[in-house]
């Protein structure tokens, strides 16, 4: 594929393509599907609060029954989590918390109402 030059932008090729910060913002801006939290979830990131890390396997069988349906929903709900930006992966089997998953918790303590949160996955 050839790129034909903007006139405006003199004879470089280089020059038609964005800079990095446009293309920057523009990756930032990604949207992911919202995820409605639950009374289970905060169960699940306050468990992993006061342990400091746990694995999906350990929290399927605490949290879903350790059933073949139920451990492929907790799971999958686990992923969701995941990719929402609730919970990250650091050593390749265990769950941390996020900063924001983090901010969440202390509102929840301090009386602050979280009820029906609803995150899309983006950072504030």
């Amino acid at each position: 594929m050839e790129m034909t030059p903007d006139p405006k932008q003199g004879s470089d090729p280089a020059s038609s393509f964005p800079d990095s910060s446009q293309v920057i913002a523009f990756r930032s801006k990604r949207k992911r599907p919202a995820v409605q939290l639950n009374e289970r979830d905060f169960q699940i990131f306050q468990l992993i609060q006061s342990e400091g890390a746990k694995t999906a396997a350990e929290l399927s069988r605490q949290f879903w029954n350790d059933k073949s349906k139920e451990a492929k929903a907790g799971f999958q709900r686990l992923r969701k989590l995941i990719y929402a930006g609730f919970l990250e992966r650091g050593n390749p089997r265990l769950l941390y918390l996020s900063g924001r998953t983090k901010e969440l918790l202390a509102r929840k303590q301090n009386g602050k109402s979280v009820e029906g949160v609803q995150c899309s996955g983006q950072k504030p």
